[in-house]
């Protein structure tokens, strides 16, 4: 079973205060390199406006987010996130992930398909629970559900009708 995982706004919600703190802890990034990304404009220095016609709302400072459109916008998403891939090895599945895409592999047998639907749905619950302690939100709804298998497996596991992803039904 393939699950992909979707998630709402990833690069905009990333906290710059745990994200520094990850490459720190996690990276050993110190010294001169993490004096670089704590001065990387993108990171402590960006600001927002909303501009209609003439008009101009106030600039506020952004606390959050990377540009996703950058050259380490995507390898700054990777780090932060990275921790959730030991979360999701925990629960004996297997896992892909580049920058904000997520998939979920589990291998299943007939025999064994709802105590394997029970281990995906657990594992899809903590990664929800992960991301939302971590500034994100996992989109369970457009979270999209695979199975894949020879044409005999399929039929087997033709009784599965949903799937729960973080507690979301798929079809």
């Amino acid at each position: 079973m393939l699950t992909g995982l979707d998630l709402s706004a990833a690069f905009d919600t990333i906290s710059h205060s745990i994200l520094l703190g990850r490459m720190s802890d996690e990276f050993g990034v110190s010294g001169a390199p993490l004096r670089w990304l704590q001065s990387y404009r993108p990171i402590t220095d960006r600001r927002h406006y909303v501009k209609l016609g003439r008009h101009c709302s106030s600039t506020v400072q952004c606390t959050a987010g990377v540009p996703q459109g950058s050259v380490l916008g995507p390898i700054l998403f990777a780090a932060y996130i990275s921790p959730v891939g030991q979360l999701i090895t925990s629960h004996g599945v297997e896992h892909h992930q580049y920058a904000d895409d997520t998939q979920l592999f589990l291998a299943m047998r007939a025999s064994t398909i709802r105590a394997s639907l029970s281990t995906l749905e657990a594992c899809t619950r903590d990664v929800k629970r992960w991301f939302a302690e971590n500034d994100l939100l996992l989109n369970a709804d457009k979270s999209e559900v695979m199975m894949i298998g020879t044409a005999a497996q399929l039929r087997a596991a033709s009784t599965v009708n949903t799937v729960a992803v973080a507690d979301a039904n798929q079809n």
